[in-house]
This record gives C-alpha cells, structure tokens and sequence, in this order.
C-alpha cells in the first residue's frame, strides 16, 4: 500500500516548496510563517490536477508519515474576526475532494491518516486571545461541524500557536529517529 509521502514525492514533486513560501500574502508582502520545512503547495497541486475551473484549496499539506497524519494549512493575513467563514468551509470540502481524488488515484489509504485542517490567522497582540466557556473547543469560523465529518481534528488558531504546535510535530518525528 503506497504511502501518502511517496506519492507526493514522486508524482508532484514540482508543487513541493517551503512552509514559509506558502504563508505568503502577496497583498502585503509579508510572509506568516518562517520555516523553511518542506510541504507541498496544495493551491498549485490543485491548479496542476484541475488546470480548467479549478475548485479551492488551502495553501499547505505536509504529511507526516512518522504519526500517521496529514495537515492542510489555510493561512489568512488577518484578525480572526475578518476571516470569512463560507470561504474558509469551501477551502476545506474542496481541499477534502482534492485529497481523496490523490488518494483514490494513487490507492492510498486515507483511513490510515488522521486528517487535520487548520486555519492560521494573524496574531493580534493588542487582543488577549482566549477561548471562552461559550466556546470550549476553540474551533473557529463555523467549523465545529467538519470535526468528524471531513477531518478528525480542525484547529483554528493564531500563528503564534501554529508555530509553537508545528514544532512541537517536528520534535515528535525527531525524538523517534
């Protein structure tokens, strides 16, 4: 059974780039995000895949063969309260149908993996961003109902978070080798 990984190194090995290359917001000329990790560059894949009317996508997908998941990053250049939610549900069914067309053409198990989607919104340091009682889960932008449905987890957080949690992945893989 193939794994997601080989795949995507064999198959697509043009839409690989960085982290930090994916988090870029042409608009501001800013990049989100610093790491120069390698992922693929899922808005590419999805124009290579779907040249004509080409459905949404996010912008990363990193798997991580090691724990058995696959991560797709929506990054959005702005306060969480400026993120509109229809768009960012789009991102994440189209995103999903594009994952399972890869994984059906590629018999790919996705089954396998525990799917994660997480949206990164800019951090705003003039906000004490906390999760309320209203809001145990912390899951953002209409998203709750996606949690079991097309992903088993969504994590919808600032990009100090993101960081903090994307390191913590990259200890993970390291502590095993």
């Amino acid at each position: 059974m193939p794994k997601l990984e080989d795949v995507l190194k064999t198959k697509y090995k043009n839409c690989f780039t960085t982290l930090k290359s994916t988090s870029y917001d042409k608009e501001h000329d800013l990049y989100m995000c610093k790491s120069y990790k390698k992922v693929i560059d899922f808005d590419r894949l999805t124009r290579e895949i779907f040249p004509i009317n080409h459905p949404s996508s996010y912008d990363a997908l990193w798997s991580n063969e090691d724990l058995e998941q696959i991560y797709g990053v929506e990054f959005k250049n702005q306060d969480k309260s400026g993120v509109k939610n229809k768009k960012i549900q789009k991102k994440a069914k189209d995103s999903k149908i594009t994952l399972e067309i890869i994984a059906n053409k590629h018999e790919i198990v996705l089954q396998n993996y525990k799917l994660i989607y997480c949206v990164v919104y800019k951090s705003n340091p003039n906000k004490k961003e906390y999760q309320t009682r209203f809001d145990t889960n912390g899951i953002h932008f209409e998203l709750k109902q996606f949690k079991g449905l097309y992903f088993d987890e969504v994590i919808t957080n600032n990009i100090d978070y993101f960081t903090e949690l994307f390191v913590q992945q990259i200890n993970k893989i390291k502590d095993k080798i």
